[in-house]
């Protein structure tokens, strides 16, 4: 809806970023994405 492909997600604990995978208790989440198309709003 947003127009963004995601290209990645991340999963990091409180600031402690690395490239790990997701997992279902994480804190915090990165994601990096692209726009490939307006909004749909």
């Amino acid at each position: 809806m947003a127009g963004m492909s995601v290209l990645n997600m991340w999963g990091g604990t409180a600031g402690n970023w690395g490239r790990c995978a997701l997992n279902l208790d994480e804190n915090e989440i990165m994601v990096t994405a692209r726009k490939v198309a307006e909004p749909l709003i």
